[in-house]
């Protein structure tokens, strides 16, 4: 992952986006950068966002592994990585489609509600906390499903829509 990463920002480096529409470097890398925006100038283009994200899953993943013990650390640790990662959704936008942004933001602010609740339910102390957090873990899956299933459904309408554009265009340019 980091030689991938490390090769993606390297080729972003170099200003030249024709880089990224090679097909053998869309098929090898392109699984970090495709989602995000691609613009004519490189400074408008969102393709270091997949940084953000590994970076998020990372401090997610350590702050749940190293903070066991401690739950209120824990839960403010976690809210602090999804109010992070929701500023820089919000301020960057980094998806292709508005509806991405849209569903994203939603993400991550049903995310930070969830650690907001654990944190309160944390110190309210109620004991049967492991109930409310299954049904609260419940609640986190069956709307991230949603927002998968959405966003799969955006990707195939759009890959459509563009087949469709360039065989109007071709029949264009033959006639």
């Amino acid at each position: 992952m980091a030689f991938c990463s490390k090769r993606v920002l390297s080729d972003l480096n170099k200003n030249d986006l024709d880089i990224f529409k090679k097909p053998d470097h869309k098929f090898i890398y392109g699984a970090l950068y495709t989602q995000y925006k691609e613009d004519s100038d490189i400074k408008d283009s969102r393709i270091w966002f997949f940084v953000v994200v590994i970076s998020y899953d990372f401090s997610r993943g350590v702050i749940t592994a190293l903070t066991q013990d401690y739950k209120i650390v824990q839960a403010i640790g976690l809210i602090v990585t999804e109010l992070v990662l929701l500023i820089l959704l919000n301020q960057f936008r980094p998806f292709k489609t508005s509806l991405m942004n849209i569903l994203n933001i939603c993400a991550s602010v049903l995310r930070l509600f969830v650690s907001i609740l654990l944190t309160t339910l944390i110190f309210v102390n109620i004991q049967p906390l492991e109930t409310v957090i299954c049904i609260l873990q419940f609640m986190l899956v069956f709307m991230l499903i949603f927002v998968i299933l959405l966003q799969l459904i955006t990707t195939i309408r759009d890959s459509c829509c563009k087949k469709k554009g360039s065989e109007n265009e071709e029949n264009e340019k033959n006639n």
